[in-house]
């Protein structure tokens, strides 16, 4: 019996030792998977953004996204610059803050890239871009509707976008108007940003009569024109060497010539003194690092104080500059993210062009909303995509940078216009590279786009242009009896674009 209760004794004890030995190694296993549970750093990243999938390595997304940062950076001295001169409806109040547009521009830029990045994983950088900046400052605001009617134009412009993009309408717009046509209004846009940009170089200037422009006293400015057609022909050195971020070295190394000018020459001079193109870059009498915060909540409160204007409701240039910039966004839009996707080698590329158009179309909303020009894909990333980026981690790089930036204001504005103005050339001229696609042999397109291209010049404003292009193109249509080749919607649009200048002669500033 004892032997018994010994023995129950000593297995009861066995058990509990292997019973405390079984807690023991279940512990550890619990600590062991908790310690392995997060997978923490890349692999976090590459599982996201299927780095595998797409045969990528986090050293290339982050090489990819600083390279087309660097492509794009000059878009913050450059959309400034222009949207500086998009004056306020109430002429008192002079024009959109400096510091407030690039703000806006940053931020904008940031938070569109990074929704691009993350949700539709595609390594496109999305920014304000050119050509939609020179429409919003020469085109909508100086006609008579101020900064405020251009913001309103571009929030209601997205909405309408956004609208086309995801409903059937999309593919009855692409069919309506043909590729040879809208070719022809984004080389009036070329040429329109190019001629801008040579104006601020100080080549030229305008005049209120015959000549239209006529050559600036270069005795006066040879000192801007030379440093501003020498960071251009950088520029196209660079373009032609495939030298990544060539734009934003040029505008380094013309600036950094600004800069010893400005505080080499004497300070009485016509060029530093005060008032001078050079002055901005002075900084013998010390530098502040100054940040307008006042001014871009005053774009954004004043632009919306706007909101019931009847000054612009009643203005027919703002329901045509909705029509205009929802045109020209989403051409551009299809144009860029289909070449920048079919880089990418990615399956099913239409449904990803669709939700990338998407993202653009509502973002661009923001735009409008705290005042910068309407966003859109650009070019540029294909900078990035060459040095071997192919997901959104990529663009997230980039927006982040953008972020960056801000606190460099002061550095910015330090760039005069004769140095930005070289970078508007350059990418004017880049963009008439479509010149080539346009199909000149027959008459409608020929007579359309010529047409185009000198209104817009001649009345310094792309809207004319296209109009009168719409219109011509459907009157050639119909006099070479081709009339069955052309869309039905050419119809109502060139009726639309007729009633414009009828209702501009009345109500013209």
């Amino acid at each position: 019996m004892l032997g018994l209760v010994e023995q129950k004794k000593g297995g009861m004890a066995n058990t509990s030792k292997s019973n405390k030995k079984q807690a023991i190694k279940k512990n550890h296993q619990l600590k062991t998977k908790s310690n392995f549970k997060p997978i923490k750093g890349p692999k976090t990243l590459g599982g996201y953004f299927k780095f595998d999938t797409f045969g990528t390595t986090l050293k290339k997304e982050i090489i990819g996204g600083l390279t087309t940062f660097l492509a794009l950076v000059y878009i913050l001295s450059v959309n400034p610059a222009i949207l500086q001169g998009a004056p306020s409806i109430d002429g008192s109040q002079g024009n959109m803050n400096y510091f407030g547009i690039f703000l806006s521009t940053a931020i904008t830029a940031f938070f569109t890239t990074f929704i691009m990045g993350l949700v539709a994983n595609v390594p496109i950088v999305l920014t304000p871009t050119m050509g939609m900046n020179t429409l919003f400052t020469y085109s909508i605001a100086q006609q008579g509707i101020g900064f405020e009617g251009a913001m309103l134009a571009i929030i209601f412009a997205n909405i309408l976008f956004t609208i086309v993009t995801v409903t059937p309408i999309k593919e009855t717009v692409l069919k309506a108007l043909p590729r040879s046509l809208t070719l022809g209004f984004t080389l009036s846009i070329g040429f329109f940003i190019a001629y801008v940009g040579l104006q601020q170089i100080g080549l030229f200037s305008l005049t209120n009569g015959l000549p239209i422009a006529s050559l600036s006293k270069l005795k006066d400015t040879y000192p801007m024109v030379l440093l501003g057609l020498g960071t251009l022909g950088l520029m196209l050195l660079f373009h032609f060497k495939k030298v990544p971020g060539g734009i934003a070295i040029s505008l380094l190394v013309g600036f950094a010539l600004v800069l010893i000018i400005a505080n080499v020459v004497p300070r009485d001079s016509q060029w530093v003194g005060q008032g001078g193109s050079f002055a901005g870059a002075n900084f013998r009498d010390g530098f502040t690092w100054e940040y307008d915060w006042s001014g871009w909540t005053w774009n954004i409160k004043t632009g919306w104080r706007a909101f019931g204007d009847s000054k612009i409701w009643l203005s027919p240039v703002f329901y045509i500059s909705i029509l205009l910039v929802t045109l020209m966004a989403f051409f551009d839009g299809v144009s860029a993210m289909g070449t920048l996707t079919h880089q990418l080698d990615r399956p099913n590329p239409q449904q990803l062009i669709k939700k990338e158009l998407t993202i653009d179309a509502t973002c661009g909303i923001l735009n409008g909303c705290i005042g910068t020009s309407t966003i859109g894909g650009t070019i540029e990333s294909s900078t990035g995509i060459q040095q071997g980026a192919r997901t959104g981690f990529a663009a997230i790089v980039a927006s982040l940078m953008f972020l960056v930036a801000i606190p460099l204001y002061p550095i910015f504005k330090m760039i005069p216009t004769f140095i930005t103005g070289a970078a508007c050339v350059y990418i004017g001229l880049l963009i008439s590279g479509v010149i080539t696609q346009i199909e000149w042999k027959k008459p409608e397109f020929a007579f359309a786009v010529v047409m185009t291209i000198i209104m817009a010049m001649t009345t310094y404003t792309l809207i004319n242009g296209v109009a009168f292009g719409i219109i011509t193109y459907t009157f050639v249509m119909l006099v070479t009896k081709k009339v069955k080749q052309m869309s039905l919607l050419m119809w109502p649009l060139s009726l639309l674009m007729i009633i414009y200048f009828v209702a501009l002669a009345f109500v013209q500033v």
